[in-house]
């Protein structure tokens, strides 16, 4: 599931549990690796960002 697809926070942990699967592989490059560390910092976000307004 690509990042802009991502609509609520169980899609965002979805999300997260399939990049910490990938990057645990050893065919995942340090590249990818790095690119797919991004995208968890900025669901980490904006997963912050919905459990704040939710309060």
């Amino acid at each position: 599931m690509p990042e802009g697809s991502v609509r609520n926070f169980d899609e965002i942990s979805d999300r997260l549990d399939q990049i910490i699967a990938t990057v645990r592989s050893k065919d995942t490059s340090l590249e990818r690796s790095l690119d797919l560390f991004d995208e968890a910092i900025e669901l980490g976000s904006r997963a912050s960002i919905w459990s704040t307004s939710l309060s």
